[in-house]
């Protein structure tokens, strides 16, 4: 019988973040230089939101990434879940509430990161796990 995993085990531990008063530039260049595409948002330290890859797009797109900060555009109210919330808890209340990406907590700090592309590499494992593919010798 398996278990459903916490969201401690899945997430990417320890992920990069960003000052709200940084600027769309700044974001941009992490980015590309991380290869990531979601970035936690922290205010003196403590978290304030979660800028993505579409969000600096738009930005970019409406043509004023160079007037705004990471905390104009960042989602300022972002989920976060505790490091011991049962994995289908998370992804169901990811689904209810069409998102991208979690994070993930220990005592109201950041400890790290799950999104939506974490969550379907996950599931393609475990589903070819439960049904590995023939090989042809």
């Amino acid at each position: 019988m398996s278990r459903v995993p916490f969201i401690k085990n899945l997430m990417t531990p320890f992920p990069y973040t960003i000052e709200g008063s940084a600027s769309l530039e700044e974001a941009e260049q992490m980015f590309e230089k991380h290869d990531i595409s979601h970035l936690p948002v922290a205010h003196g330290g403590k978290l304030s939101g979660v800028l993505t890859q579409s969000d600096l797009l738009r930005a970019q797109a409406e043509g004023v990434s160079g007037e705004l900060s990471v905390a104009d555009v960042a989602v300022s109210d972002p989920y976060m879940a505790d490091l011991h919330t049962r994995a289908d808890e998370v992804l169901h209340e990811m689904s209810l509430r069409h998102i991208d990406s979690v994070l993930v907590t220990r005592e109201g700090k950041l400890a790290g990161i799950y999104t939506a592309s974490d969550a379907m590499r996950d599931f393609a494992e475990h589903l070819a796990a439960q049904d590995p593919p023939n090989t042809v010798a």
